[in-house]
């Protein structure tokens, strides 16, 4: 990952690496790299704490986040992402995460879809918006509002929330490419669903699907993926390969959904008062 940060067509960059205490050779490869190393212990780490570290050790105009899971695909990645700031009402980009390293390119081009996303937008499908595994932000409208590190999970998308609220514009460019892969289990894939709804509580409300919802969702995932595949082989192998992985995300989104609107409920009866009340925006998807 590093070295495809590195052969970006922008060259002057600031490289920090966030380590909570990864126990593979990251830090040993990292060393090997002209940037700036930051421990903080595995009990210390949410996403969101981790990002804000990151960004105050950070000197430049724009802060670029990219996981340690995912590479990025092209050499213009960055400079696809960071374009998007000529316009001064953009806060954050975030650009395509792929599952494989195919290309989809026409004349040795990446091809792009551009999407500019205003509140409205946003709350008509909360699942679609900044991801920091991939995203470039402004500094100064990171300042004014830091990542919220009490969370579990969508820090980013609470972040976007926020800022929306405040009137700016984010854009989605899907040539900003890069391969986001993980090695799961079900469990994990599981769990990764449930923090991720659990976290969309604090500022969103979801309403919870009922068992047809998530039998619907379930099955037109599984006609889609039917059209993946040269012989029907191989679109029933992909099915066979994926559908558990589909169902799984749906118990983590119901679990999820299920446990935040309860502990909502719990922090709501604690402290009544208004000052400590979430403004959240109701969502049905």
């Amino acid at each position: 990952m590093l070295t495809a940060v590195y052969e970006q067509t922008v060259r002057d960059i600031e490289v920090i690496l966030v380590d909570s205490g990864s126990t593979d050779r990251t830090l040993e490869i990292a060393r090997m790299f002209p940037l700036k190393i930051i421990e903080i212990q595995p009990e210390e780490f949410t996403y969101g704490r981790a990002l804000n570290i990151g960004c105050r050790a950070a000197q430049g105009e724009f802060l670029v986040f990219v996981s340690a899971h995912a590479v990025p695909l092209t050499a213009n990645w960055l400079a696809c992402l960071i374009s998007h700031f000529e316009d001064p009402n953009v806060a954050g980009v975030w650009g395509k995460s792929a599952t494989n390293k195919k290309i989809s390119r026409k004349d040795g081009v990446v091809q792009g879809r551009i999407v500019r996303q205003d509140l409205a937008m946003f709350l008509s499908d909360c699942h679609f918006g900044l991801s920091n595994s991939n995203a470039a932000i402004r500094s100064d409208i990171w300042r004014l509002h830091a990542f919220d590190e009490r969370l579990p999970y969508t820090e980013d998308k609470e972040w976007a929330w926020r800022v929306l609220n405040d009137g700016y514009t984010m854009v989605y460019d899907s040539r900003a490419l890069v391969w986001h892969y993980h090695h799961e289990t079900l469990r994990q894939i599981w769990y990764r669903a449930h923090l991720e709804h659990v976290g969309f509580a604090n500022f969103v409300e979801l309403s919870l699907p009922s068992y047809w919802e998530i039998l619907w969702r379930v099955t037109r995932q599984a006609l889609r993926q039917l059209r993946y595949g040269a012989t029907w082989k191989q679109r029933i192998d992909s099915l066979w390969f994926d559908l558990p992985h589909v169902i799984a995300q749906e118990i983590g989104r119901y679990t999820g959904i299920r446990k935040g609107k309860a502990a909502v409920r719990s922090t709501a009866a604690k402290n009544p008062s208004p000052s400590t009340t979430v403004d959240r925006r109701r969502l049905t998807g």
